[in-house]
């Protein structure tokens, strides 16, 4: 894995410089000249290279929501023959070298050596074709991968798409080619959790649910280096991005199955990591915004009479001083038909931020729209914003519900009482309920995991495997009957079935409409 390159600043108010666009000559040599590649729309070429321009001019273009005027670097011929240079010489540079999404995808089907093309990793090459064989098996009602979602599904009825220009080939219509997933999200390497990096690597999803999340089988495509988080991650994805295009267009590769060259295509189509992470990818405000969800469009309110920056996303907020200061403010948001983002609203919402007429009218609409301006993934026709960008699991349920509920259950959640309810445990029946969690490990086999540290007395040992654990096998035998009333516990077993849901290797489509009625039911008593 290697560090990309410095394009993009860490430093407030320091404007990022794209890295220069390759013209379809001096790509790399990895990349044939478009006329070699069999299957090849002779006009993608082109096409390629305009949406590389375009996408400059309008993602650098406009207002930064960072502060200050964005008009993007407008360079020369001179320039930009300068810049190129010097990016080529930093390109010696091992820390700032970028590493290929099409070397690593080679790299994984030539693991075994480079002896000549023609002894390809057939093995590889073979796992490769899960990906095609469970397309052709595909029932609507069962999801057991991505390729069973919705999104995937919409984009094997569509043509690929430069810059508005539509290529003779669908997406996925050749069983070859690729599916990938990106993540990426800010690490401390170090003992100072102060300082951090930023890895990027991709999922292979054409290989089996069981091994594309292998070590060996995950690619690395390079680090951001820290020690802040970058202000303009925009920039560092740029060269990711004119890759994908010149991917979706197709590269000369070989096939060590039928022993032939062919059209590889690459399509990206998710992007994962947590909230924080996904919100700098996707430009938005994040989750202390006003408008804090990716997802949907529902408002946030404050704590009344408190400088807290925090707001809340209550369903109910009837009752709240702002809200009945306010005619025109939502009174309950409906939890079956909340405000939905669509990829063609949120488009629109970026160009109204970037473009808007003024410094300070772009604020206002970034803190309506939750939006900062254009992400440079928007290039990629192959994602859907928002439905490509999916929330988490790990961190919004085991290091945030069941984190929270337990502070509820304990007295010390943000301060706040049971007021009218009475779901707190005395001390005394929490620190029972932590010695058993403890004791518990003995009579636990290893292959289960780590023994579970005391849940009342430890607040370090507590990982993410170690709350799902304990959600899902400890916790409904040791609460039950420690709650005063039992609509408390019956709640919490509720949560545990429709994790369990959520967590099987099959799911129907039946099953994702009763989790989806039945996580509506959970909140609103939540919220009672």
């Amino acid at each position: 894995m290697e560090v990309l390159p410095a394009t993009g600043s860490h430093d407030a108010g320091v404007q990022a410089l794209p890295p220069p666009l390759p013209s379809p000559s001096s790509s790399s040599n990895r990349i044939e000249n478009s006329t070699n590649v069999p299957g090849l729309d002779s006009s993608a070429t082109a096409a390629l290279h305009t949406a590389a321009t375009n996408l400059q001019d309008s993602v650098w273009a406009g207002h930064d929501a960072e502060g200050g005027d964005n008009g993007g670097p407008e360079l020369s011929l001179e320039d930009q023959e300068v810049w190129e240079r010097l990016h080529a010489e930093e390109q010696e540079v091992a820390e700032y070298e970028v590493i290929s999404v099409w070397d690593e995808l080679a790299e994984s089907f030539l693991r075994e050596g480079m002896i000549s093309a023609f002894l390809a990793n057939k093995p590889i090459a073979k796992e490769m074709k899960y990906h095609a064989k469970e397309q052709a098996k595909h029932a609507p009602s069962v999801i057991r991968d991505v390729t069973d979602s919705e999104n995937y599904c919409a984009l094997l009825n569509k043509h690929v798409t430069i810059d508005g220009k539509s290529l003779a080939h669908k997406y996925f219509d050749d069983a070859r080619d690729v599916a990938l997933g990106l993540s990426t999200d800010g690490f401390a390497p170090f003992k100072c959790r102060t300082k951090t990096a930023w890895p990027l690597i991709l999922f292979n999803y054409n290989l089996h649910p069981d091994i594309h999340t292998h070590l060996n089988n995950i690619l690395g495509l390079g680090v951001i280096p820290g020690p802040k988080k970058p202000v303009d991650f925009n920039s560092f994805l740029w060269p990711v991005v004119h890759e994908f295009l010149q991917l979706s267009v197709g590269v000369h590769a070989y096939n060590a199955l039928s022993n032939a060259f062919f059209a590889l295509r690459v399509y990206l189509i998710l992007i994962f990591g947590d909230i924080p992470a996904i919100s700098i990818v996707m430009r938005m405000k994040g989750h202390n915004g006003v408008c804090p969800c990716h997802m949907c469009e529902i408002q946030g309110v404050r704590i009344p009479e408190s400088r807290n920056p925090v707001h809340y996303v209550s369903l109910n907020r009837a009752r709240h001083p702002h809200v009945l200061s306010d005619p025109e403010a939502v009174r309950m948001y409906d939890p079956s038909h909340l405000p939905l983002r669509t990829h063609s609203n949120f488009m629109k919402q970026t160009k109204e931020v970037q473009f808007a007429s003024s410094e300070s009218d772009s604020e206002c609409l970034t803190k309506l729209y939750g939006i900062k301006g254009t992400p440079v993934l928007s290039a990629l026709s192959s994602l859907s914003f928002p439905s490509s960008f999916p929330y988490d699991f790990m961190h919004l349920i085991w290091e945030n519900v069941i984190k929270n509920l337990m502070l509820l259950w304990t007295g010390k959640y943000k301060d706040l009482d049971e007021g009218s309810e009475n779901y707190q445990f005395p001390s005394a029946v929490w620190d029972a309920i932590g010695s058993a969690t403890a004791d518990s490990g003995d009579s636990l086999p290893y292959i289960f995991g780590p023994r579970p540290p005391n849940i009342a007395t430890d607040k370090v040992s507590w990982t993410a495997d170690t709350w799902s654990f304990w959600t899902q096998y400890i916790a409904p035998i040791l609460l039950r009957s420690c709650f005063l009333h039992d609509k408390y516990y019956d709640h919490f077993v509720e949560l545990v079935r429709l994790i369990n849901i959520c967590l099987g290797f099959d799911i129907t489509t039946a099953q994702v409409d009763d989790v989806h009625s039945s996580f509506i039911k959970w909140v609103q008593k939540y919220e009672e």
